[in-house]
């Protein structure tokens, strides 16, 4: 904790260098043109003028994985309740409390949850929820004169979440103690996030304790790609998490080009280079790289991608323990780790949206990034409605066929998300 005090301090004296807060006239009263008839004007006054959230997500789960004899079904309800602050002289506070409950089924999956809130069931396969009840966000914010710092617990997801994400898929999502910096730039035209890490809590209730900081920067010049540049410094503390402290430095550009009256042509670049870092005790010299192609025409979009984690032994494996990772490499998450010999993840995906509709089916074909070998195939599909009334249902699949890597399996997902 006291590193991401420092760190406060330091972002705090970054403010006074000229991103400062809204100053005080002498006398200590804010100037006359900062607090309009609408701002609160104490700091009691903020408090009371804030806004609650409520939010509730229902899902089940039912998993087929041909290394067990009997099948994972899990019923588990999501409920957040947040309360944000109003703005005072640049100055804000919120809050959220997560509950996960398990609703029938308790003893029918792994729930890998850590410690205490594990459900010890070890013969059927895992579905990450496990059940839980913390303070998901409790954080300071103040206002910068082109930007804003948090401080405190927070919920914080970078470009794509790539490298750095809330894991929002899942039930109980992945939050950071520490401090994160957000800064809009040069006419909004350069966003830059700095982001530092005390501590990871993570989806299975545990808590990982680092010191690590990731920095991105967005360049977006009128009528032309949007380019961005990053630099993440993963440092773990304990002994048995030191293999995951890397350094990693990337590039990525992403434009959308006309084709016709109607129709578009989207495309996105990234490399990225990864090596050991801190007291990694082994040796990490890996490249990513992705690139991705799409037409949208009307309704329908139609893309193929390609992502390139690279790994070889003696050479180690890219990885990414802080990302989003259920949105990358299949929905099946049969590569939540990069195997040994890398992966290459090559995909053909189709998209449809009209009105409150929206559908996405996408192949992908895994094989090693280095050697030879086929790892095996996936097919994924998810078809969702928003109701008038305002609840978003979700139906979603997987379905993994494997080769040479894990064993074939099958997902399927049921969901009902409502808040305000």
């Amino acid at each position: 904790m006291t590193r991401w005090i420092l760190t406060t301090i330091v972002l705090g004296s970054l403010a006074s260098a000229g991103l400062a807060l809204p100053s005080l006239e002498p006398g200590g009263q804010p100037p006359t043109d900062a607090p309009t008839e609408e701002e609160p004007r104490t700091w009691i006054e903020a408090l009371g003028g804030g806004e609650f959230s409520l939010n509730l997500r229902y899902r089940f789960e039912r998993v087929e994985d041909d290394g067990f004899d009997e099948d994972a079904l899990a019923s588990t309800l999501r409920t957040t309740l947040g309360y944000t602050s109003a703005p005072w002289r640049g100055l804000w506070m919120g809050v959220q409390a997560e509950n996960v409950s398990e609703i029938g089924f308790s003893d029918e999956y792994r729930n890998a949850g850590a410690g205490s809130l594990s459900n010890g069931v070890t013969d059927r396969p895992t579905v990450a929820d496990p059940g839980v009840t913390e303070l998901n966000h409790a954080y300071l914010g103040f206002r910068l004169a082109s930007g804003a710092i948090k401080v405190g617990r927070i919920e914080v997801s970078i470009a794509d979440q790539r490298f750095v994400g809330s894991v929002g898929w899942r039930q109980h999502h992945q939050t950071f103690d520490g401090a994160v910096l957000n800064l809009d730039l040069a006419d909004d035209a350069v966003g830059v996030t700095y982001l530092y890490i005390d501590r990871a809590h993570r989806i299975f209730g545990d808590r990982k304790p680092m010191s690590s900081h990731a920095l991105d920067v967005t360049w977006t010049p009128e009528g032309l790609p949007e380019f961005g540049a990053y630099a993440y410094l993963l440092d773990y503390d304990r002994p048995g998490d030191q293999a995951l402290s890397t350094l990693t430095v990337g590039l990525r550009a992403s434009g959308q080009v006309p084709v016709g009256t109607e129709s578009s042509f989207g495309w996105k670049l990234q490399a990225a280079q990864q090596e050991d870092a801190a007291d990694n005790p082994f040796s990490i010299d890996a490249t990513y790289l992705m690139g991705e192609g799409s037409v949208q025409t009307g309704e329908w979009t139609f893309g193929l991608g390609f992502e390139e984690l690279g790994g070889e032994p003696g050479d180690g494996r890219f990885t990414t323990p802080l990302a989003t990772l259920h949105k990358f490499n299949g929905w099946a998450d049969r590569f939540l780790g990069t195997p040994s010999h890398g992966l290459q993840d090559l995909q053909a995906f189709a998209a449809w949206k009209s009105g409150s509709w929206a559908s996405r089916v996408v192949y992908h074909r895994f094989d090693p990034a280095s050697g030879s070998g086929h790892y095996g195939d996936e097919l994924d599909g998810q078809v969702s409605y928003k109701t008038s009334l305002g609840p978003q249902l979700l139906l979603k699949g997987a379905l993994y066929d494997a080769d040479q890597h894990s064993v074939d399996v099958t997902k399927l997902w049921l969901q009902a998300a409502w808040g305000f």
